[in-house]
């Protein structure tokens, strides 16, 4: 049983992209577009935007996707969530780096600890250190990487500590 969630708790982990490219690529080739309903064909365009980020239409993709979401989930949703920030993963790709901020931290502000939990909020707040600096906003950057700390602390994890000491090394930060 611990082995089957294992993947599914550890996000960077080779295991987890694996399984989750696994599962986004048969998603979309079982797809039926006479039978299936709006919210698995957002599913679809989400994750062939997702896998595709460095194409231009993934953009629209996301676009779409994220419509579908904040109607049928609502703006507070996990799906809401993934998508902007995958979203701002677009935007960072594309070197439109101040569009990619102003993703994030919308993003940002439906971050409580229960959403998507501690350890995850701990991650995209320690992506968005890259974004914020690249950006030119070095007092976001140090929030994000403060905001990580405190989360990786709720979550005990040590090896996100550590990621976390990279981070702010590689940016000299705090």
């Amino acid at each position: 049983y611990f082995s089957l969630l294992s993947p599914m708790i550890t996000p960077y982990s080779d295991e987890r992209k694996n399984l989750v490219k696994h599962y986004a690529e048969d998603y979309i080739k079982n797809y039926n577009t006479s039978t299936d309903n709006i919210l698995i064909y957002a599913g679809v365009i989400f994750y062939q935007a997702f896998y595709d980020l460095s194409n231009n239409s993934s953009r629209e993709k996301l676009l779409k996707a994220m419509d579908i979401y904040k109607e049928y989930y609502g703006e507070k949703s996990n799906q809401v969530i993934f998508t902007r920030h995958a979203l701002s993963r677009w935007y960072f790709i594309h070197n439109n780096y101040q569009t990619s901020a102003a993703g994030l931290l919308e993003n940002q502000k439906l971050f409580d600890g229960t959403v998507i939990g501690p350890l995850l909020e701990g991650v995209r707040f320690l992506e968005g250190v890259e974004v914020f600096m690249k950006a030119g906003m070095v007092e976001q950057a140090q929030a994000n990487l403060d905001a990580a700390y405190s989360r990786f602390q709720l979550a005990k994890r040590p090896s996100d500590l550590a990621q976390m000491q990279k981070v702010k090394q590689r940016f000299n930060l705090h």
